[in-house]
């Protein structure tokens, strides 16, 4: 068993029959919560670049978390904003929570304080 934080774990790679998705470790992270900003973007096609860690939305704080399997950021929204986010397959028998293209956009745009610069829109590259 691979420990990803206090309660949560995934098999040890030998006994997967399945490769955990990082989207579906996201949730299983953090359950208020859904992927967005870059992550949900890329995900989508909308922006061109990889995108290695994996950023969700969440009702509770906002923290980092390193884990053997990757790295996860859930940035801290208000209950009356955490809306617009639906379950999608994202392969193999495996089902995540996702912010809609268009959420996903509004929420990277509400938490990054600089996005209200046209270079910071353009440096995005949306697709």
């Amino acid at each position: 068993m691979t420990q990803l934080r206090r309660g949560v774990y995934v098999l040890a790679k030998p006994y997967r029959k399945i490769e955990p998705h990082p989207f579906v470790m996201a949730n299983s992270l953090s359950k208020a919560s859904y992927v967005s900003c870059q992550s949900a973007l890329g995900f989508y096609g909308l922006i061109p670049e990889h995108v290695p860690v994996v950023t969700s939305a969440t009702t509770g704080r906002p923290e980092q978390i390193k884990t053997p399997m990757g790295s996860f950021l859930f940035r801290h929204l208000k209950k009356d904003l955490f809306a617009g986010y639906k379950r999608i397959p994202v392969g193999d028998r495996q089902e995540a929570t996702i912010g809609t293209p268009e959420k996903a956009l509004v929420d990277l745009l509400y938490l990054t304080p600089e996005c209200d610069s046209e270079e910071y829109v353009r440096e995005l590259r949306l697709q």
